[in-house]
């Protein structure tokens, strides 16, 4: 009877332990910075994030590539196994690998202060997260006027009458330098959508630079707010337009 009963107690902590561990774990973690096995740190992507999702005994691993896997922890220690990844070619592979190597790695964790550290053997390799926090829409309603725009990570001049972008609720409406346009709109957090945007016909002779407005319009998915100034940018974060409230 002592022997099952301490087997039984045994049983009971180790669950105990793992339940306390996957609840400090539990959640979205963005990847801030990695350091390799010989101590020297990589640079993270500039194209895409990186980051770990903790869902009861599950992760899911946010790259270029969507990963999944399986996880056990105990105070100190995280096994992370059975990692099954999509197979998308992507830029900066070199790095990606290296997240994942390091996950598989990984023998260690601690979590404080919002911060969480993977380490292996001798704390190396380690990676740091920080929480992600669920961020709230904050209204970009107003006039704006463009400043700068960016395709394929190359500045275009701006040619002609001033770009402007006007946003009330639901509906966007303006001037691309040459034309009036209208179109609608969405905001969820710092996401954004641009959609059945039309326009006036005029040709004038900065025709090209409205188009290409028109283009990274459609597809900017994201929002800024910095310094006073509204950036949008797409998923690559090469195509940017960048706006000043209007005067």
């Amino acid at each position: 009877m002592t022997k099952k009963i301490a087997i039984l107690i045994s049983i009971f902590m180790f669950l105990t332990v793992s339940a306390m561990a996957q609840n400090q774990l539990k959640g979205e973690w963005t990847l801030v910075s990695m350091i390799d096995e010989k101590g020297a740190e990589i640079s993270l992507p500039q194209k895409y994030g990186m980051g770990i999702n903790f869902v009861g005994p599950a992760v899911y691993v946010r790259s270029c590539n969507s990963m999944s896997g399986k996880y056990s922890a105990g105070k100190k220690t995280i096994k992370i196994t059975k990692i099954i990844t999509t197979m998308k070619l992507c830029s900066e592979a070199e790095k990606e690998n290296a997240f994942s190597s390091s996950l598989k790695s990984a023998n260690a964790y601690s979590v404080k202060k919002g911060e969480l550290i993977l380490s292996g053997k001798n704390n190396k390799p380690t990676l740091k997260f920080k929480r992600k926090v669920d961020e709230k829409s904050v209204s970009i309603n107003g006039k704006w006027q463009l400043v700068s725009m960016t395709r394929d990570g190359k500045s275009l001049p701006l040619i002609g009458k001033a770009i402007t972008l006007n946003i009330d609720k639901n509906k966007i409406g303006g001037n691309g330098g040459c034309n009036s346009y209208g179109g609608s709109f969405s905001q969820k957090g710092k996401e954004v959508t641009f959609s059945e945007i039309f326009s006036t016909k005029m040709w004038c002779d900065n025709s090209p630079t409205e188009n290409l407005y028109f283009q990274t319009l459609k597809e900017s998915i994201y929002y800024e707010l910095k310094n006073g100034q509204l950036i949008l940018t797409d998923e690559t974060k090469e195509n940017i337009l960048k706006f000043e409230i209007k005067k």
